[in-house]
């Protein structure tokens, strides 16, 4: 019996004559549906699970005709019905397919999740260090959800991006509506300093400051690993990828899980846990499972 399935992608896109033959006709259902690849258990929540795999990149699915992709939204609801899982925890880099093609079923990407690990990470790091700055790297409304909440530490938050002005409104509503003060400015790693404490929501940005001079970071985009090395070995032995575009959807599935979120003794709408939970339940339920004491090494 599985608690939950979760569906991935490959991580290199398919390419040459055959995926160019058959991305375009009926033909290809019999080469890109979505399959049942594997069990997995995480030990560290008690939950199984199944991994249902689509045997495409993440740029492939643009590139199919629309008759494809309905096939393969309409076998991945039969694939859920079938095994009679209540929710779908989902590879974060399939959100733009499941945003234009919405599911008949809870799909869960792990947003809350990284925001729940992202305001543990900060407040355990301020504990453990004379820190001066928090500058969160990446749109506002990427780390919109802990602003409130970390904005209570007593440090300046600053949010950096290539775009600062897109911040504004945004920012300038917390103010004035919430009292709650963030600064926004251009993104600048050749000013951060050894006190600041700096965490990366755009993967793009981070590259461009891997030479910088920040004290202290923590990366918290699709593709950041090393964060728990138990968990990510874990995943690892399952032949997973390890990366947090697998890790937050899984884990914060396992949690709603190990909860009783999705208790089949009762009757609920498809939007129901969505609505209802935010990243403070996936925090509390992080603390009162443990979870996050696999995250505790890599906090200097």
């Amino acid at each position: 019996m599985y608690d939950f399935a979760f569906l991935n992608i490959l991580s290199q896109d398919k390419r040459g004559p055959l995926y160019e033959r058959f991305s375009k006709n009926r033909m290809g259902a019999l080469f890109f549906s979505p399959r049942l690849q594997r069990l997995f258990r995480l030990s560290s929540l008690d939950v199984n699970a199944c991994n249902i795999e689509l045997p495409l990149g993440p740029h492939n699915i643009n590139d199919l005709s629309p008759i494809l992709q309905h096939h393969i939204h309409k076998m991945t609801n039969r694939l859920v019905e079938h095994y009679s899982l209540p929710v779908l925890a989902c590879d974060r880099r399939l959100r733009p397919y499941f945003v234009a093609n919405p599911p008949d079923f809870e799909v869960i990407f792990g947003d809350n999740f990284i925001m729940a690990l992202a305001s543990f990470l900060i407040e355990v790091s301020i504990s453990r260090h004379e820190l001066e700055r928090i500058i969160l790297v990446g749109g506002a409304a990427d780390c919109a959800p802990i602003l409130k909440c970390i904005s209570r530490l007593g440090l300046p938050i600053i949010v950096q991006n290539l775009k600062p002005a897109a911040s504004e409104a945004m920012l300038y509503h917390l103010l004035y509506e919430q009292g709650i003060a963030i600064s926004t400015d251009v993104f600048k790693p050749r000013q951060w300093q050894r006190h600041d404490l700096v965490v990366f929501f755009d993967p793009e940005l981070a590259l461009m400051a891997d030479n910088s001079n920040c004290g202290f970071c923590i990366k918290l985009y699709d593709n950041s690993s090393n964060l728990a090395p138990g968990l990510e070995q874990e995943l690892d032995s399952y032949h997973l990828e390890h990366q947090m575009h697998h890790l937050a959807p899984i884990l914060e599935t396992g949690l709603l899980l190990k909860a009783g979120f999705f208790s089949s003794d009762t009757e609920t709408n498809k939007f129901e846990v969505a609505s209802h939970v935010d990243y403070g339940i996936i925090q509390n339920l992080g603390e009162n499972f443990g979870l996050w004491d696999y995250f505790l090494d890599r906090v200097w």
